[in-house]
């Protein structure tokens, strides 16, 4: 019997995947790949799942006290997690403006209060006080790379 290319293709690939499914779905390394690369875990209980002498699974779970409401036998749901807030300076980095923060602003304000005589707060933030600061010296807000550089020139 002779195999056409199609067939010795279509054979690989099944091959690779029936690999890669025994792989991903029943080793330990490839279950950590898989919540490392997705995010994704067991669902709570699914790895407690027992059988009992009857021969039907049952589930064993833990409640934590912090779980229960004082006086009812109920479980509380889990307070939703807070999402992080974008950090703006990693997307967007000159000019600096008004929606600047970090550790370049930090530079801005150390230049101003050090050449300048400001007393300005090292905040971090590109606020009213750095700006109208960075206005009456000459500068141009928002600030453009070779302004920020001629600025903090000498500041270490």
């Amino acid at each position: 019997m002779k195999l056409t290319k199609t067939q010795i293709v279509i054979g690989s690939l099944s091959a690779v995947a029936v690999g890669a499914t025994i792989f991903f779905g029943f080793t330990k390394k490839g279950k950590e790949l898989i919540s490392k690369w997705f995010g994704k875990s067991e669902p709570p209980g699914a790895s407690e799942l027992t059988d009992t002498p009857e021969g039907k699974p049952s589930t064993t779970t833990t409640i934590n006290k912090s779980d229960v409401v004082p006086g009812n036998t109920g479980i509380v749901a889990p307070k939703p997690k807070e999402t992080p807030h974008p950090i703006i300076e990693e997307r967007r980095v000159f000019p600096l403006g008004t929606w600047s923060r970090g550790y370049r602003v930090e530079s801005v304000q150390k230049a101003l209060n050090k050449f300048y005589k400001f007393t300005l707060p090292i905040n971090g933030k590109m606020d009213n006080d750095t700006i109208n600061s960075l206005t009456s010296k000459g500068y141009i807000v928002p600030l453009s790379k070779q302004q920020f550089n001629r600025l903090i020139v000498g500041l270490k």
